[in-house]
């Protein structure tokens, strides 16, 4: 018995395990043709298409929340999180609304000398977005890559729990990933 099988190999799919490797071979100029076009586009930004650039909203919860002093509960902590995600998307999602229902001027933080303004509504597309969430070792972690998205230009909410007035969570609008990730990677993904 041979130790590597391709399943669903034979008379009836196809062919032969011989066959498909031929068939994987002739792939292989093919494949290097397609690696070589997808650097290319990644080195230059000017050519990346959008399917390739997902939107995305980054999610920074602090970690040191589930631990002591705090000892708060994991769902707690979760919510600190969703809290500042819907923030994020209603934030900007009603200014978007006021723009296009009621002809209403915004100065998007993203882009200094962009100005928003409609006077009426137009059908939003159904996007596909990722979701992506990051942790933030502890307050200070957390203020410091909301410095960091601020620096950049980047929209977010920062969730700030009341009465305690304690910073939980910061969660970006959602964006093209290339403009976020170089702000945010050196975050860790929320085990």
């Amino acid at each position: 018995m041979n130790a590597f099988a391709i399943p669903f190999s034979g008379a009836h799919f196809g062919g032969t395990q011989r066959a498909l490797r031929r068939q994987i071979y002739r792939c292989k100029p093919f494949l290097q043709r397609a690696r070589a076009a997808s650097c290319r586009m990644a080195s230059n930004p000017a050519v990346v298409d959008p399917q390739d650039d997902p939107l995305i909203q980054y999610v920074v919860v602090r970690r040191d929340l589930l631990s002591e002093p705090h000892n708060w509960p994991t769902g707690s902590v979760i919510s600190q999180g969703i809290h500042a995600a819907v923030a994020a998307v209603s934030h900007f999602e009603a200014q978007a609304y006021l723009a296009q229902t009621h002809g209403v001027t915004f100065y998007d933080s993203t882009a200094t000398n962009t100005v928003v303004q409609s006077t009426a509504p137009s059908p939003v597309p159904h996007v596909q977005m990722r979701t992506v969430t990051l942790e933030a070792k502890d307050e200070v972690d957390l203020l410091k890559a909301a410095e960091r998205l601020k620096a950049a230009d980047i929209a977010f909410a920062l969730w700030t729990e009341m009465p305690e007035s304690m910073p939980t969570a910061i969660a970006t609008r959602p964006m093209p990933k290339s403009m976020i990730f170089p702000v945010v990677k050196r975050l860790r993904l929320f085990r």
